[in-house]
């Protein structure tokens, strides 16, 4: 049976170990170390693809979205943890019977719940994006 996927076409472009370099690294200073991906790493990148005949608009589509992603997911994370914050007052109030507090709770709980729905709907929207930009 012969492979007929995306990654066995022998017309793929080929990037050099250069641009793979440069991109783990600048993907690494956005995720891990919370730079932007502003103008001056747009401009390299752009230098960089341009060199090697690449898409370069592309590519910075891509690296866009990756990174709208994982600021998502981030953020989601971010919230559940609130959440598992307020659940854990609601069981001390429980336990002194102060119904103000966990009536305080309940309500930060929905309010953040609210914003977890908006961030996994960015979340999938993007995600469906970025596997459109790299199956294209």
């Amino acid at each position: 049976m012969q492979d007929k996927s995306n990654y066995s076409n022998p017309n793929k472009p080929q990037i050099s170990k250069g641009l793979q370099d440069f991109i783990n690294a600048m993907v690494e200073e956005i995720v891990l170390k919370g730079e932007a991906f502003d103008e001056q790493k747009k401009k390299w990148l752009k230098k960089y693809s341009e060199a090697e005949g690449l898409n370069y608009a592309d590519i910075e589509e891509i690296l866009d979205i990756l990174f709208q992603l994982i600021l998502n997911a981030n953020d989601i994370a971010k919230k559940k943890y609130e959440i598992e914050q307020y659940q854990e007052l609601i069981l001390r109030a429980e336990e002194t019977a102060d119904s103000h507090v966990i009536n305080r709770c309940i309500k930060g709980i929905k309010i953040l719940d609210e914003k977890i729905s908006s961030h996994l709907q960015t979340f999938n929207e993007c995600l469906t994006k970025f596997i459109n930009l790299i199956i294209k």
